[in-house]
């Protein structure tokens, strides 16, 4: 048989930047949420800043015309304005509602866009060897990755049995889970792992007469 990762996780950038931070070393195991790399974040600081600031601005502008739309509404009441003048002043809130609601929505974007900058690992994992190093411009979801992470733990054995034994393996899966032992081919005896059944292909290969099953470790 042969040993395949329960998982394999390409790591790409999701914004652009420069690396100035990896946080990890070749072949090292890392856990799901870890920092991987940072890249350099005082773009998309002063970005969201920009953006605090705006709608700082933004919810200024909403409370003048809410206490504009007060005011007149009284006036409105004591028929000193008219109801299409008073109109004015309510799309004037209702404007400025919309214009608050968009800018917290770019506030939103952009502390996302400064969480980004941290590149964290998305499963428990081992880690091969980094592929850009330190100083290197990267763009979002470039072609090549900045390392790969294989999950081993659990990890998958594939293997093949004659097509003769499918009957009789399917019956004993129908009652209960099938046990699988792995050795190495030149262990004498040597110590083993134990597994389990987890996947029986739908097609015989043709070839070899054979079925492709898959344990887990």
């Amino acid at each position: 048989g042969n040993v395949e990762p329960y998982q394999t996780v390409s790591i790409k950038a999701r914004v652009d930047g420069q690396i100035v931070e990896a946080l990890f070393r070749d072949g090292q195991d890392v856990t799901k949420q870890q920092p991987l790399f940072r890249l350099d974040p005082r773009l998309f600081e002063s970005q969201l800043k920009q953006a605090e600031a705006t709608l700082a601005r933004e919810t200024a502008q909403l409370a003048h015309a809410r206490s504009q739309e007060a005011r007149y509404k009284d006036l409105l009441g004591k028929n000193f304005v008219s109801k299409d003048a008073y109109s004015q002043f309510l799309t004037n809130v209702d404007t400025a509602q919309a214009t608050v609601r968009a800018g917290e929505a770019a506030v939103e974007n952009m502390r996302l866009q400064l969480e980004y900058a941290t590149i964290r690992s998305p499963i428990d994992g081992r880690t091969g060897k980094i592929m850009i190093q330190l100083g290197n411009l990267v763009k979002a979801n470039d072609t090549n990755p900045l390392v790969i992470i294989n999950q081993v733990s659990p990890i998958y054995v594939n293997f093949s049995v004659p097509e003769q034994y499918l009957g009789a393996i399917r019956a004993a899966m129908a009652k209960h889970m099938l046990k699988v032992e792995a050795s190495l081919a030149d262990s004498q005896g040597g110590p083993s792992a134990n597994g389990e059944l987890a996947f029986v292909d739908n097609a015989v290969d043709m070839t070899t007469g054979t079925v492709k099953l898959r344990a887990v470790f």
